[in-house]
């Protein structure tokens, strides 16, 4: 399939819902390539992993915690750094503003973060919705048109009501919206895949949808395989190589010598 472009997904809002997923290895990329997801979203590993796995599927690569906010040349540095690598969107966290302008004058695609931040929870009182009152809804407004006039590309919307998510995403023409938790009128949806596949076995939010029970199937095929080692079922016949009878009694004869 052709590689969607950073245009082309421009293009899409209004037109259809646009998938967006996590891959933390090279086998969950090269999954969501031939599953047909838009876009992919990298965390804690090489932006070249996963690329080389999907090769016509959009990547954002998340940049780190420090080179978000250290500084604007250390932003504009280290974005630089991950699209030669191979990103061809870069998912600024929650930048501000302000240094997402410098960053899309540089030419670099940005992907923001608005609502509710989990590494900013202790400031909010905990885990928790954000725009539930109509002075919260407002300034999450205003801080996403802000992001649109800076020149972000799109936002993740998380567990926004959706009503004001609906609301945001009709007014803002410009700007794509995923959503993770925020309802289903945003111009995407935004789940991790370790959520969606079922393949942990820690807590699982309530946005998220489990389509599988990967952990769970896991731990019974490796079970399996214990058994089956300690009762002598493998390997079986068909799994081991076989030696010609004439060289292996050549080979005992050579063991006497």
């Amino acid at each position: 399939m052709a590689k969607l472009t950073i245009k082309g997904l421009q293009e899409l809002k209004g037109k259809r819902k646009i998938t967006v997923t996590t891959a933390e290895d090279a086998h969950t990329a090269r999954a969501c390539e031939l599953a047909g997801i838009d876009n992919i979203v990298a965390y804690d590993v090489s932006v070249s992993v996963i690329a080389r796995a999907a090769p016509n599927t959009l990547i954002t690569m998340a940049m780190s915690f420090a080179d978000a906010r250290i500084s604007d040349e250390t932003a504009v540095r280290a974005a630089a750094d991950l699209m030669a690598q191979g990103a061809d969107l870069i998912y600024t966290m929650d930048m501000t503003p302000e240094r997402v302008h410098v960053l899309s004058k540089q030419g670099i695609p940005c992907v923001g973060h608005v609502g509710f931040i989990p590494y900013m929870a202790s400031w909010i009182g905990g885990y928790k919705a954000v725009g539930k009152t109509a002075l919260e809804a407002k300034a999450l407004f205003d801080k996403t048109r802000a992001l649109e006039e800076a020149g972000a590309i799109a936002v993740e919307m998380e567990c926004v009501p959706e009503q004001v998510a609906a609301e945001i995403t009709k007014r803002l023409k410009k700007i794509l919206i995923f959503s993770m938790g925020s309802g289903a009128d945003c111009d995407g949806q935004y789940l991790f895949s370790c959520d969606l596949l079922g393949s942990h076995d820690g807590h699982y939010p309530r946005h998220a949808k489990k389509y599988g029970n990967f952990f769970e199937q896991s731990v019974d095929i490796l079970k399996q395989y214990k058994n089956d080692v300690t009762s002598g079922a493998y390997p079986e016949e068909r799994n081991v190589i076989k030696m010609k009878d004439a060289e292996y009694r050549a080979f005992l004869d050579s063991l006497k010598r």
